[in-house]
């Protein structure tokens, strides 16, 4: 799929794991020509979010929340972290397209 960025355009794959120290969900997109690309989540270590959930990281990726809920891997929750000088919305993303992409 296509991933518009601050950078360019690129061709990427999602890749899904987990964070050690909350165990919310961690997405890298990674292109196979260019290698790493973003990652597009950030660990808060909020152990209140669900096990579908993660802060998306806006402060490097302003662009994530939009790409990933046009391209169906989840859905905004109104929620919201503040850490620093930025405020990351919470995400709830699909099991079934996260499981496809998991590493």
């Amino acid at each position: 799929m296509k991933m518009k960025t601050n950078f360019g355009t690129y061709d990427v794959e999602l890749q899904v794991s987990r964070y050690r120290a909350d165990g919310s969900i961690a997405v890298s997109a990674f292109s196979p020509t260019e290698g790493p690309i973003a990652t597009l989540t950030v660990c808060l270590a909020d152990r209140s979010l669900d096990s579908d959930e993660a802060y998306i990281d806006t402060n490097n990726c302003p662009w994530a929340p939009d790409f990933l809920t046009e391209n169906g891997f989840g859905r905004l929750t109104g929620s919201q972290r503040q850490s620093g000088f930025c405020v990351y919305p919470s995400m709830k993303f699909s099991n079934e397209i996260m499981r496809r992409c998991e590493v």
